[in-house]
């Protein structure tokens, strides 16, 4: 057991886009950020994506409102280690109110589009697992 939680993954959360009024362009937004996950996840990260966790559920169930969305989004942001914006984070509610959320909890913010972004997100994996950096 104690080798399991020597060995796990750091959890960090992925904020960006998600709605958008045309259906390919929110598609599109869906799709980087799992592309963005499956990177994360080969990279040694135990990512959240919430682009995933409940993907075109508007359309699905459009009885839950979006400030259902926000509160799921941020039960799960309390526990992540580190959060990575993508592209467009700006232009998104829901990114502004996650920023806020992290910059609130001091819990370290990475941008997808800042240069050497892989490898601040390397140094801070390893700090976080206790490897050295």
């Amino acid at each position: 057991m104690t080798e399991i939680i020597k060995n796990a993954r750091p959890r960090i959360y992925i904020a960006g886009p998600y709605s958008d009024p045309d259906p390919v362009k929110c598609d599109n937004n869906i799709k980087r950020a799992s592309f963005v996950t499956a990177e994360l996840i080969i990279a040694g990260w135990a990512p959240f994506c919430p682009h995933n966790n409940t993907a075109h559920f508007e359309h699905v169930h459009p009885d839950i409102p979006y400030e259902a969305y926000i509160g799921l989004d941020l039960a799960w942001a309390e526990c992540a280690q580190c959060a990575l914006f993508l592209l467009g984070h700006k232009k998104s509610d829901g990114s502004r109110i996650e920023k806020k959320y992290f910059r609130t909890a001091k819990i370290p913010i990475i941008y997808h589009n800042e240069p050497y972004c892989w490898s601040k997100l390397e140094k801070l994996r390893r700090k976080l697992c206790g490897e050295e950096v």
